[in-house]
Protein backbone atom coordinates (compact mmCIF):
# COMPACT_ATOMS: atom_id res chain seq x y z
CA UNK A 1 0.00 0.00 0.00
CA UNK A 2 1.50 3.72 -1.01
CA UNK A 3 2.20 5.81 2.01
CA UNK A 4 2.47 9.68 2.16
CA UNK A 5 1.81 10.64 5.92
CA UNK A 6 0.92 9.07 8.88
CA UNK A 7 -2.82 9.47 9.71
CA UNK A 8 -4.97 6.51 9.24
CA UNK A 9 -8.72 6.42 8.68
CA UNK A 10 -10.83 4.46 11.20
CA UNK A 11 -14.55 3.65 10.50
CA UNK A 12 -17.11 3.38 12.69
CA UNK A 13 -18.21 -0.41 13.19
CA UNK A 14 -21.83 0.13 13.18
CA UNK A 15 -24.76 1.50 10.56
CA UNK A 16 -27.07 3.84 12.43
CA UNK A 17 -30.02 6.17 11.74
CA UNK A 18 -30.26 9.98 13.95
CA UNK A 19 -33.52 10.69 14.47
CA UNK A 20 -34.01 14.56 15.45
CA UNK A 21 -37.02 15.67 16.76
CA UNK A 22 -37.36 19.68 16.24
CA UNK A 23 -37.77 21.65 19.15
CA UNK A 24 -36.65 19.80 21.37
CA UNK A 25 -33.50 20.34 23.55
CA UNK A 26 -33.02 16.79 24.74
CA UNK A 27 -30.46 14.79 23.15
CA UNK A 28 -30.72 13.11 19.64
CA UNK A 29 -31.72 9.33 19.39
CA UNK A 30 -29.64 7.12 17.71
CA UNK A 31 -30.83 3.76 16.83
CA UNK A 32 -27.96 0.99 15.92
CA UNK A 33 -29.29 -1.19 13.03
CA UNK A 34 -26.03 -3.63 13.13
CA UNK A 35 -22.82 -4.45 14.39
CA UNK A 36 -20.83 -5.59 11.79
CA UNK A 37 -18.40 -8.56 12.21
CA UNK A 38 -15.67 -10.93 11.04
CA UNK A 39 -18.08 -13.45 9.45
CA UNK A 40 -19.53 -13.45 6.02
CA UNK A 41 -23.03 -13.45 8.01
CA UNK A 42 -22.04 -10.15 9.65
CA UNK A 43 -21.57 -8.33 6.73
CA UNK A 44 -17.84 -7.74 7.01
CA UNK A 45 -15.96 -5.47 9.10
CA UNK A 46 -14.44 -2.22 8.61
CA UNK A 47 -17.36 -0.21 6.85
CA UNK A 48 -16.27 2.94 4.22
CA UNK A 49 -17.82 5.42 2.91
CA UNK A 50 -21.52 6.45 3.16
CA UNK A 51 -24.70 4.37 2.10
CA UNK A 52 -26.89 4.25 -1.05
CA UNK A 53 -30.04 4.35 -0.48
CA UNK A 54 -32.60 3.08 -3.28
CA UNK A 55 -36.34 2.81 -2.01
CA UNK A 56 -36.16 1.32 1.43
CA UNK A 57 -32.60 -0.45 1.03
CA UNK A 58 -29.25 0.55 1.62
CA UNK A 59 -26.43 -0.51 0.28
CA UNK A 60 -22.54 -0.58 1.46
CA UNK A 61 -18.92 -2.17 1.48
CA UNK A 62 -16.63 -2.78 4.08
CA UNK A 63 -12.72 -2.88 3.86
CA UNK A 64 -12.47 -5.84 6.01
CA UNK A 65 -14.02 -9.41 6.75
CA UNK A 66 -15.90 -11.99 4.51
CA UNK A 67 -14.39 -15.11 4.40
CA UNK A 68 -11.99 -14.99 1.17
CA UNK A 69 -8.93 -13.14 0.17
CA UNK A 70 -7.68 -14.47 3.97
CA UNK A 71 -10.44 -13.91 5.37
CA UNK A 72 -9.77 -10.06 5.22
CA UNK A 73 -11.01 -8.86 1.54
CA UNK A 74 -14.25 -6.82 2.18
CA UNK A 75 -17.63 -6.94 1.50
CA UNK A 76 -20.43 -5.35 -0.81
CA UNK A 77 -24.09 -5.48 1.73
CA UNK A 78 -27.80 -4.89 1.77
CA UNK A 79 -29.83 -4.26 4.17
CA UNK A 80 -33.48 -2.45 4.89
CA UNK A 81 -33.60 0.81 6.20
CA UNK A 82 -35.52 -0.27 9.47
CA UNK A 83 -31.98 -2.55 9.80
CA UNK A 84 -33.44 -6.43 8.40
CA UNK A 85 -32.86 -8.01 6.02
CA UNK A 86 -28.88 -8.01 5.89
CA UNK A 87 -27.76 -9.73 2.76
CA UNK A 88 -24.09 -9.97 1.68
CA UNK A 89 -23.49 -9.75 -2.11
CA UNK A 90 -19.90 -10.21 -2.61
CA UNK A 91 -17.07 -11.09 -0.79
CA UNK A 92 -13.88 -9.87 -2.30
CA UNK A 93 -11.44 -12.86 -2.73
CA UNK A 94 -8.26 -10.67 -3.91
CA UNK A 95 -6.32 -11.99 -7.00
CA UNK A 96 -6.44 -11.58 -10.35
CA UNK A 97 -9.71 -12.31 -10.91
CA UNK A 98 -11.49 -9.95 -8.01
CA UNK A 99 -11.00 -7.02 -5.69
CA UNK A 100 -9.60 -6.29 -2.48
CA UNK A 101 -10.21 -3.69 0.30
CA UNK A 102 -12.86 -1.32 -1.18
CA UNK A 103 -11.96 2.33 0.60
CA UNK A 104 -15.07 4.37 -0.31
CA UNK A 105 -18.85 4.33 -1.59
CA UNK A 106 -20.89 2.09 -4.53
CA UNK A 107 -22.73 4.47 -7.20
CA UNK A 108 -26.27 3.37 -7.92
CA UNK A 109 -27.64 2.98 -11.44
CA UNK A 110 -31.05 1.42 -12.17
CA UNK A 111 -30.43 -2.11 -10.86
CA UNK A 112 -26.31 -1.86 -11.30
CA UNK A 113 -23.99 -0.84 -8.49
CA UNK A 114 -20.41 0.28 -9.37
CA UNK A 115 -17.27 0.88 -7.19
CA UNK A 116 -13.77 0.45 -6.86
CA UNK A 117 -11.10 -1.76 -4.88
CA UNK A 118 -7.66 -0.18 -3.41
CA UNK A 119 -5.95 -3.51 -4.13
CA UNK A 120 -6.50 -6.81 -6.18
CA UNK A 121 -6.79 -7.59 -9.83
CA UNK A 122 -4.62 -8.54 -12.40
CA UNK A 123 -1.01 -6.31 -10.91
CA UNK A 124 -2.91 -6.01 -7.10
CA UNK A 125 -3.32 -2.32 -7.90
CA UNK A 126 -7.06 -2.24 -7.22
CA UNK A 127 -10.12 -2.77 -9.52
CA UNK A 128 -13.51 -1.23 -10.99
CA UNK A 129 -16.28 -3.46 -10.53
CA UNK A 130 -20.69 -3.51 -11.34
CA UNK A 131 -23.06 -6.20 -9.67
CA UNK A 132 -25.80 -6.00 -9.58
CA UNK A 133 -28.36 -4.86 -6.77
CA UNK A 134 -29.62 -8.27 -5.91
CA UNK A 135 -25.91 -10.05 -6.15
CA UNK A 136 -25.57 -11.02 -9.56
CA UNK A 137 -23.74 -10.49 -12.55
CA UNK A 138 -20.40 -8.94 -10.77
CA UNK A 139 -17.95 -8.08 -13.04
CA UNK A 140 -14.15 -6.69 -13.01
CA UNK A 141 -14.61 -3.55 -15.55
CA UNK A 142 -10.94 -2.70 -15.26
CA UNK A 143 -7.96 -3.90 -13.32
CA UNK A 144 -4.93 -0.53 -12.41
CA UNK A 145 -1.55 -1.46 -13.92
CA UNK A 146 -0.12 1.74 -12.94
CA UNK A 147 2.57 2.69 -15.17
CA UNK A 148 2.93 6.00 -16.80
CA UNK A 149 -0.35 5.35 -18.85
CA UNK A 150 -2.86 3.71 -16.18
CA UNK A 151 -3.57 4.78 -12.67
CA UNK A 152 -3.32 2.55 -9.49
CA UNK A 153 -4.66 2.33 -6.10
CA UNK A 154 -8.10 3.87 -5.85
CA UNK A 155 -9.36 5.81 -2.50
CA UNK A 156 -12.67 7.11 -3.52
CA UNK A 157 -16.12 6.79 -5.48
CA UNK A 158 -16.76 6.53 -8.95
CA UNK A 159 -19.28 9.50 -10.12
CA UNK A 160 -21.73 8.39 -13.12
CA UNK A 161 -22.35 10.92 -15.93
CA UNK A 162 -24.60 8.95 -19.03
CA UNK A 163 -22.88 5.61 -19.71
CA UNK A 164 -19.51 7.20 -18.67
CA UNK A 165 -17.78 6.63 -15.32
CA UNK A 166 -15.16 8.93 -13.90
CA UNK A 167 -12.94 9.00 -10.81
CA UNK A 168 -9.39 9.13 -9.74
CA UNK A 169 -6.47 6.81 -8.16
CA UNK A 170 -4.08 8.16 -5.56
CA UNK A 171 -0.86 6.63 -7.64
CA UNK A 172 -0.10 6.01 -11.12
CA UNK A 173 0.35 7.99 -14.18
CA UNK A 174 3.23 10.11 -15.85
CA UNK A 175 4.57 10.92 -12.28
CA UNK A 176 3.04 8.29 -10.30
CA UNK A 177 1.30 10.86 -8.36
CA UNK A 178 -2.70 9.87 -9.23
CA UNK A 179 -4.50 9.85 -12.06
CA UNK A 180 -8.16 11.14 -12.86
CA UNK A 181 -10.14 8.34 -15.28
CA UNK A 182 -13.01 7.87 -17.19
CA UNK A 183 -14.43 4.09 -18.36
CA UNK A 184 -17.69 3.37 -19.83
CA UNK A 185 -20.21 1.25 -17.35
CA UNK A 186 -19.94 -1.42 -19.99
CA UNK A 187 -15.92 -1.63 -19.15
CA UNK A 188 -14.65 -0.18 -22.47
CA UNK A 189 -12.97 2.93 -23.14
CA UNK A 190 -10.83 3.56 -20.56
CA UNK A 191 -8.68 6.65 -20.59
CA UNK A 192 -6.42 8.80 -18.77
CA UNK A 193 -7.94 12.63 -18.66
CA UNK A 194 -4.69 14.15 -16.24
CA UNK A 195 -1.67 12.30 -14.43
CA UNK A 196 -0.57 15.08 -11.56
CA UNK A 197 2.50 15.96 -11.84
CA UNK A 198 3.01 17.59 -7.94
CA UNK A 199 5.17 20.19 -7.04
CA UNK A 200 4.22 23.73 -7.03
CA UNK A 201 1.97 23.73 -10.35
CA UNK A 202 0.10 21.12 -9.69
CA UNK A 203 -1.39 18.77 -6.98
CA UNK A 204 -0.62 14.92 -6.26
CA UNK A 205 -2.24 11.80 -4.54
CA UNK A 206 -5.84 12.70 -5.34
CA UNK A 207 -8.01 10.80 -2.36
CA UNK A 208 -12.06 11.02 -2.30
CA UNK A 209 -14.11 11.37 -5.32
CA UNK A 210 -14.96 13.80 -7.95
CA UNK A 211 -17.92 16.56 -8.08
CA UNK A 212 -19.70 17.03 -11.67
CA UNK A 213 -21.56 19.91 -13.24
CA UNK A 214 -23.06 19.59 -16.68
CA UNK A 215 -19.10 19.24 -18.05
CA UNK A 216 -17.38 19.99 -15.29
CA UNK A 217 -15.09 17.78 -12.52
CA UNK A 218 -13.93 19.06 -9.74
CA UNK A 219 -11.77 17.24 -7.25
CA UNK A 220 -9.27 17.98 -4.31
CA UNK A 221 -5.75 16.66 -3.93
CA UNK A 222 -3.93 15.73 -0.54
CA UNK A 223 -0.73 17.11 -1.67
CA UNK A 224 1.38 19.12 -4.17
CA UNK A 225 0.39 22.90 -4.92
CA UNK A 226 2.86 26.09 -4.13
CA UNK A 227 2.79 24.71 -0.47
CA UNK A 228 2.39 21.05 -1.29
CA UNK A 229 -0.72 21.21 1.45
CA UNK A 230 -3.36 20.38 -1.37
CA UNK A 231 -4.66 22.12 -3.59
CA UNK A 232 -8.79 22.01 -5.32
CA UNK A 233 -9.05 21.36 -9.24
CA UNK A 234 -11.25 21.27 -11.84
CA UNK A 235 -11.54 19.24 -15.49
CA UNK A 236 -13.72 19.33 -18.10
CA UNK A 237 -15.01 15.81 -18.97
CA UNK A 238 -13.10 15.64 -21.94
CA UNK A 239 -9.88 15.67 -20.53
CA UNK A 240 -9.42 19.80 -21.39
CA UNK A 241 -9.92 22.63 -19.59
CA UNK A 242 -7.75 21.19 -16.07
CA UNK A 243 -6.99 24.36 -13.96
CA UNK A 244 -6.14 24.57 -10.28
CA UNK A 245 -8.55 26.82 -8.29
CA UNK A 246 -6.89 26.96 -4.60
CA UNK A 247 -3.51 26.02 -3.54
CA UNK A 248 -3.95 25.13 0.31
CA UNK A 249 -1.60 27.37 2.19
CA UNK A 250 -2.07 25.71 5.85
CA UNK A 251 -2.24 27.87 8.90
CA UNK A 252 -4.49 30.22 10.26
CA UNK A 253 -5.86 31.17 7.87
CA UNK A 254 -6.06 28.42 5.65
CA UNK A 255 -6.90 24.64 5.21
CA UNK A 256 -4.37 21.71 4.72
CA UNK A 257 -4.51 18.51 3.46
CA UNK A 258 -8.08 17.66 1.81
CA UNK A 259 -8.09 14.13 2.91
CA UNK A 260 -10.67 12.10 1.44
CA UNK A 261 -12.50 15.64 0.61
CA UNK A 262 -15.04 15.16 -1.79
CA UNK A 263 -16.73 18.75 -2.54
CA UNK A 264 -20.16 19.48 -2.47
CA UNK A 265 -21.49 21.91 -5.10
CA UNK A 266 -24.68 24.18 -4.06
CA UNK A 267 -25.13 27.13 -6.51
CA UNK A 268 -22.18 27.83 -8.04
CA UNK A 269 -20.37 27.15 -4.93
CA UNK A 270 -18.14 23.95 -3.97
CA UNK A 271 -17.81 23.32 -0.03
CA UNK A 272 -15.14 21.30 1.74
CA UNK A 273 -13.17 20.32 4.64
CA UNK A 274 -9.56 19.71 4.96
CA UNK A 275 -8.10 17.53 8.01
CA UNK A 276 -5.41 20.11 9.66
CA UNK A 277 -5.00 24.08 9.05
CA UNK A 278 -7.08 26.36 10.53
CA UNK A 279 -6.54 28.38 13.80
CA UNK A 280 -5.98 25.06 15.84
CA UNK A 281 -4.32 23.32 13.09
CA UNK A 282 -7.07 20.78 13.79
CA UNK A 283 -8.92 21.34 10.39
CA UNK A 284 -10.97 23.57 8.43
CA UNK A 285 -14.72 23.93 6.61
CA UNK A 286 -13.97 26.08 3.28
CA UNK A 287 -16.26 27.53 0.79
CA UNK A 288 -14.91 28.83 -2.88
CA UNK A 289 -16.78 30.14 -6.34
CA UNK A 290 -16.43 27.02 -9.00
CA UNK A 291 -14.63 29.74 -10.68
Amino acid sequence: MAVRNSFTVFAVGVVFLVFFQLGSQSMATVSVLHHFGDAETAGGSSPHGHLIQDGSVLYGMTESGGFSYGSDGGTIFKMNADGTGLEVLHCFAGGTSDGASPQDSLTLSGTTLYGMTFNGGTDDYGTIFKINTDGTGFELLHSFAGGTSDGKDPYGSLTLSGTALYGMTWDGGSSDCGTIFKINTDGTGFELLHSFAGGTSDGEAPHGSLTLSETTLYGTTDWGGSRNHGTIFKINTDGTGYELLHNFAGGASDGSLPYGGSLTLSDGTLYGMTHLGGTNEEGTIFRISTD
